[in-house]
């Protein structure tokens, strides 16, 4: 289900509603980051993975894991929040790009911009469907860069994806 009732909603309680519902999926919580804001237009949020019991490695710093997955699903479920019912959205891949271990809470900004969905838009018109890579830095209260988030997401037309599951199917 896609949650696009938000959009009915007053601003201020559709924002509120929105971080509620982020951390309290069980698969983002377990992650150990928490949405600490998100943007009134639902495109982009401010993430804050403490360090903590629950997220310490055996070395000391933050897992990994918990690094990779903090950012999990964020910019797919804005994508659907931009693009609407008409579009297919899938996180594809992951790479990190660990820089440095972090021994203090990391932050990350995720923003997807009005451009970015227009470009989208007119991709997926042309061409039925697109990859989009998506850059997310996690980086500590001075700002300095832990690690780089690399995420492919998966966007299509859904009655274009709807023919080409359709085919693969009938083989």
């Amino acid at each position: 289900m896609k949650p696009h009732f938000l959009f009915s909603l007053p601003a201020s309680i559709r924002v509120r509603l929105a971080k509620f519902l982020f951390n309290c999926v069980p698969a983002f919580r377990g992650t150990g980051a928490r949405v600490v804001s998100i943007r009134p237009d639902l495109l982009g949020t401010r993430l804050r993975l403490p360090f903590n019991w629950r997220t310490r490695n055996l070395v000391g710093s933050i897992f990994g894991g918990s690094i990779a997955a903090a950012t999990d699903g964020t910019h797919a479920t804005f994508l659907m929040f931009a693009l609407g019912e008409n579009f297919v959205v899938w996180d594809k891949t992951l790479s990190v790009n660990f820089r440095k271990p972090a021994r203090t809470a990391l932050y990350a900004n995720i923003d997807i911009s009005e451009r970015e969905i227009t470009e989208i838009r007119q991709e997926v018109a042309t061409k039925g469907e697109i990859r989009r890579e998506f850059v997310t830095h996690l980086v500590d209260a001075k700002g300095v860069v832990h690690s780089e988030i690399t995420r492919t997401v998966y966007i299509a037309d859904k009655s274009f994806y709807a023919r080409k599951t359709a085919m693969r199917t009938s083989k």
